[in-house]
Formats: structure tokens, C-alpha cells, sequence
């Protein structure tokens, strides 16, 4: 699990989440957000990365239960859909709000079921 997270599921997360936002500096302010067809294909392959990762959480022994694991990797899966459909729209406000989305997803999953360096639940 630890390198589907790692190799796959933060990538992804790394490439919406840079994809859009704004930079207030001394310069002024920049709106930072996908302006090229190959930035937008970036934005809609991290979005189905994030959608497909849920499903590689539901297999076989990756799965930790049957009951708040899938919910859980259901609720990516949920969001991924939701960031390809904004992603195909070019709609970088929902880009924005879907970020958070899947921030959060992350951080209850995270907060369940993350291991300490000790090998104690969280």
C-alpha cells in the first residue's frame, strides 16, 4: 500500500493540486491554472490515476476491510470521477474545489488507517 501511495496515488494528488491556484507576491498576483491542451491532458490523466487508485485499493489483499476500506477507496473513486469531468470541462475553479476534495478523502483515510513508525494505529 505504502508504494501505491507513494509511486501512484501522490503523484497524481501532486499534479491537481500545482494545477491550479493563486500566488500573491510584492510583483502582484498570479492565477495559476491549466492554458495549454498538454497541462489540461496532465490535469485529466492525474484525475483518472486518482479514480483507478481507489479501485487498486479494493483488490485482493490491499483491501484492510470490508466495511470503512471500501467505503473509504470509494470515496476517491467518487472524487477521481468528479476531477475527470471537471478536467474534460477545463473548469479550473472546479479543479480547485476537487483538490480539496481529494485532500481530504486522503487525510480520513490517513487518520483511520496510517501506521506510526512504531507499528501503533493512529
Amino acid at each position: 500500500m505504502k508504494q501505491l501511495m507513494t509511486a501512484v496515488v501522490d503523484p497524481a494528488a501532486d499534479v491537481i493540486w500545482g494545477s491550479v491556484g493563486t500566488i500573491v507576491s510584492a510583483e502582484g498576483t498570479e492565477e495559476r491554472f491549466p492554458k495549454t491542451d498538454e497541462e489540461w491532458t496532465a490535469v485529466l490523466n492525474s484525475a483518472f490515476v486518482i479514480t483507478e487508485s481507489g479501485n487498486l485499493m479494493m483488490m485482493g489483499s490491499r483491501a484492510k476491510d470490508s466495511g470503512e476500506w471500501m467505503r473509504q477507496s470509494q470515496e476517491l473513486i467518487d472524487v477521481g470521477i468528479r476531477t475527470v469531468k471537471a478536467a474534460e470541462a477545463r473548469d479550473k475553479d472546479a479543479i480547485f474545489t476537487l483538490g480539496g476534495n481529494i485532500y481530504e478523502v486522503c487525510a480520513n483515510c490517513h487518520q483511520a488507517y496510517a501506521v506510526a513508525a512504531s507499528g501503533i494505529p493512529k
